[in-house]
């Protein structure tokens, strides 16, 4: 009887550290957006620059992009484009994606570490 209790307490508490690191995985993808967001707006020639190679790349982007827009409101407007210019985006200035990347990274393995603890073995 104890053992199911504890088993069931057990579950209980390795549902809430998944709901944590969902949580905190969320955050960090919110914060990634708003840093390429920031980075599109503070290097607009690397949207521009990065068009040449979208286009050859994929012709579906030259269909797609309107024109008559500049390159960030194609970037706002669209999430394909926003996809599309992150690797642009990151070359340009990995170090603060990376920062991102890596202040969410300890938290995560730190759930991930005491979800694995309290999994039967």
């Amino acid at each position: 009887m104890e053992a199911l209790k504890a088993s069931k307490v057990s579950k209980k508490r390795v549902e809430r550290l998944e709901a944590q690191k969902a949580e905190i995985e969320q955050a960090r993808e919110q914060a990634l957006n708003e840093t390429y967001e920031e980075m599109a707006r503070a290097f607009p020639e690397v949207l521009e620059a990065a068009l040449t190679s979208m286009f050859a790349e994929n012709s579906f982007y030259r269909q797609c992009y309107e024109h008559d827009k500049s390159p960030l409101e194609n970037y706002r407007a669209s999430f394909m484009f926003k996809e599309a210019f992150r690797p642009y985006l990151e070359r340009h200035a990995p170090e603060r994606i990376q920062a991102v990347q890596t202040q969410y990274a300890t938290e995560v393995a730190t759930l991930e570490g005491q979800i694995a603890a309290l999994q039967p073995a």
